[in-house]
């Protein structure tokens, strides 16, 4: 409840001020106030969710604009990083529940010299009550042992362990993660609340009618004499859900450090009670420059006892079998104490069309 506070008072604010200036709100008015309503509905569904626990499965597909090569010589592996993109497909597993239990996986893909060659790596984090730790979960021909968990140390906390040893395991909420374009490569342990993000670091312009039911609301941060721009296109049809955001950065903002992020959430899913994307397509620059990492990612979720509860008992051994199986994904698997080897992967059929539809006619 402290979550809606602050957009509740904004909102009896706007209708109030609506009143006393005309008994007949107008369009305009009406936009504005639907606007802090849509932030309300989707910090309320954001808790909800996470309250009847839920699982995710991302496929994705990263472009990289420079390729790490390899070479061989007599002494140790040496990379060398050309400016050539690079494509590479990845894997994502978030499970969560109400009461205190998160688990996430990441997998790194990465190919090998020869035919139909791959290597996973999977870096896995599980918090369960007071249970925190990881673990880096691999193939390896020679020693096929399944390595065991790493609990964190007593004198790190969770935040400083996190950015360490998994600052590959991006911050992941649902909602949140949808708004705010960093949010969804967020390197941290969380992303922000949305609520947070809107009203207290950034200031609501205004919002305009588009053609279809569209809407586009825009916000500005003003820091250090310059401007941050964000701008949210909602589809009316879907509860005002996304389907474009940007943020860039605007006068006044330091060159060396400038923003330009985007992200295109290319087709929603109602899954019981929540619209929830299913295709979205990102792309951030690069250390404040020009280039750009861009990638299209696959979401596959399952809401409630729908779940598999296996895949929320931290005594499970591999606590990403159960996602993979309920969505029918082979991957490295555990069998009979060993770590089995992967089956060459293939980007689903959908994600790999819709890669292709976004970045090879380009």
């Amino acid at each position: 409840m402290k979550r809606l506070t602050l957009l509740i008072a904004c909102f009896l604010s706007s209708v109030a001020l609506a009143q006393e200036v005309s008994d007949e709100p107008t369009d305009q008015e009406r936009w504005n106030n639907r606007i802090y309503e849509w932030v309300a509905d989707m910090s309320a569904n954001r808790d909800d969710l996470i309250k009847r626990r839920y699982a995710v499965l991302m496929d994705g597909i990263m472009i990289h604009p420079n390729t790490p090569l390899a070479i061989d010589g007599d002494g140790p592996l040496k990379v060398e990083v050309i400016d050539v993109p690079y494509e590479r497909p990845f894997q994502r597993i978030y499970v969560r529940d109400g009461l205190g239990f998160e688990y996430r996986a990441y997998n790194l893909m990465f190919a090998l010299p020869g035919p139909n060659q791959q290597q996973h790596q999977w870096l896995e984090f599980l918090r369960a009550g007071e249970m925190e730790r990881g673990r880096s979960l691999f193939f390896n021909e020679t020693d096929r042992q399944v390595p065991t968990y790493v609990d964190r140390p007593a004198d790190i906390t969770l935040g400083d362990w996190f950015t360490k040893e998994f600052s590959a395991l991006k911050g992941f909420t649902p909602y949140d993660s949808f708004v705010i374009p960093f949010s969804f490569l967020f390197h941290g342990y969380n992303p922000q609340s949305v609520e947070k993000v809107l009203f207290v670091q950034m200031q609501f312009q205004t919002v305009t009618a588009q053609t279809g039911g569209m809407y586009v609301s825009e916000w500005v941060r003003k820091q250090d004499g310059g401007e941050l721009l964000l701008k949210i296109t909602h589809d009316s049809s879907k509860e005002w859900m996304p389907t474009e955001v940007s943020l860039k950065s605007g006068n006044g903002w330091p060159e060396n450090s400038k923003v330009d992020q985007y992200m295109r959430l290319l087709q929603w899913r109602q899954i019981d009670q929540f619209w929830l994307p299913h295709m979205v397509e990102h792309s951030e620059n690069i250390n404040g420059g020009d280039e750009q990492i861009s990638q299209v990612v696959k979401l596959r979720w399952t809401v409630g006892p729908k779940a598999p509860d296996t895949a929320f008992d931290p005594k499970t051994e591999d606590l990403r079998q159960p996602v993979l199986d309920h969505f029918g994904a082979e991957f490295l698997r555990i069998q009979d104490g060993k770590v089995m080897p992967p089956p060459y992967y293939s980007p689903p059929a959908d994600l790999l069309e819709e890669f292709q539809d976004e970045y090879k006619s380009k």
